[in-house]
This record gives structure tokens, sequence and C-alpha cells, in this order.
């Protein structure tokens, strides 16, 4: 899910964010790495994966938000499209509400171009 609110913790950076939740939906090891790791690609949030979050822009925080509804939803890159895995732990609907409201052009097509390739 991706609430209308970003919803983030100011004293973690991207990728403990990612980190966090994705050992909630029960990832680890391998797994949790490749996942965030793809993620932070997906969102072009890689080069902030190190910054607090509180300190990121508006679009960027959107961009975690949206990583955060969809960490661990993926199994594997195939081809240009990500491909999620549908099992007893991820469920097969992703709810996304105004996840691009107040976001910069730029950002706004690559978070729906990033949606889009969602298989």
């Amino acid at each position: 899910m991706c609430p209308q609110f970003t919803a983030i913790d100011s004293q973690l950076n991207v990728r403990e964010h990612l980190v966090i939740y994705g050992r909630l939906k029960g990832l680890r090891g391998d797994e949790l790495q490749k996942n965030v790791i793809t993620l932070m690609k997906a969102t072009e949030l890689w080069r902030y994966r190190d910054r607090l979050a509180s300190k990121l822009s508006g679009g960027n925080q959107r961009k975690l938000a949206l990583a955060i509804a969809m960490i661990g939803a993926f199994l594997c890159r195939s081809g240009q499209y990500l491909v999620l895995k549908f099992d007893e732990g991820n469920p097969g609907v992703l709810l996304i509400d105004e996840f691009s409201t107040g976001i910069a052009p730029d950002t706004y097509v690559l978070l729906h171009l990033c949606v889009l390739t969602i298989r």
C-alpha cells in the first residue's frame, strides 16, 4: 500500500526504509538485498540510498513511498518488465492513493513508467 501522505521515518535513510519494510514482509538475505537494489534503481533512488529520507525532496519521498509499497513483490526483472511474485506473503493487488500528487512532471512520468512496467 502507498498512502496519500508520506509515511517515512525522519531518522532512517532510503536503504534502511526498504530493508525494514522488506523484513516486515518476510524477506531475508539475498532476496531482501535483490529487492532493495532493484527498487532503488527502478525509482532512481540509488544515488540517495544513504540519505536521510527526511532530507529528500518531496518527489523523492513519493518515490520512496512507492518503493516501500512495492518491496517484496518482485520476483525478477524479465526484459523490460518487473515481474510480480504472488504468494501468501504478497497480495496480487497494489493499492496506490494519489502517489504522484504534488510532484514535478519528470518525477510524475518516472513513477508512472515504474508502475506500468509491473506485470
